[in-house]
């Protein structure tokens, strides 16, 4: 090969080596900038826990949790939340678990709401109970 080409291509490799070189410190300054420029996370947000149940419970519970018309022909009534008997039945845990994994003819929110929600979800319906 003659001496300009040869020049020529080790001046390109040096170009190359500089260029990836170059994109790999820009890479990493902005991963460093923007680690640096986090703050601590902020806390969540509270959950409107009487909204969210508007939203994924009032459908089958009605509005004020006293439960309402089956959903299908035939089918079960749903769950009277107002009850004091029911409330008394169900530890904190059940009724968590119920709205986590479902129940009966109830679907399972458990990757559909957070776990902040599916808990604030349980202290509203706890709010719910008749004297």
């Amino acid at each position: 090969m003659n001496d300009g080409l040869t020049s020529l291509l080790r001046g390109g490799e040096h170009r190359a080596a500089a260029t990836l070189g170059l994109t790999a410190a820009i890479i990493v300054t902005t991963l460093a900038g923007a680690a640096c420029s986090r703050s601590a996370p902020a806390e969540r947000a509270a959950v409107d826990a009487k909204a969210l149940f508007a939203q994924a419970c009032a459908k089958c519970h009605a509005g004020d949790g006293s439960g309402g018309l089956p959903m299908v022909a035939n089918g079960p009534r749903p769950i009277d939340l107002t009850s004091a008997d029911w409330q008394r039945a169900r530890t904190d845990a059940e009724v968590l678990a119920a709205i986590r994994t479902g129940r009966g003819a109830m679907p399972p929110f458990d990757g559909v709401l957070t776990v902040e929600q599916i808990a604030a979800l349980g202290a509203h319906v706890r709010t719910l109970k008749r004297p």
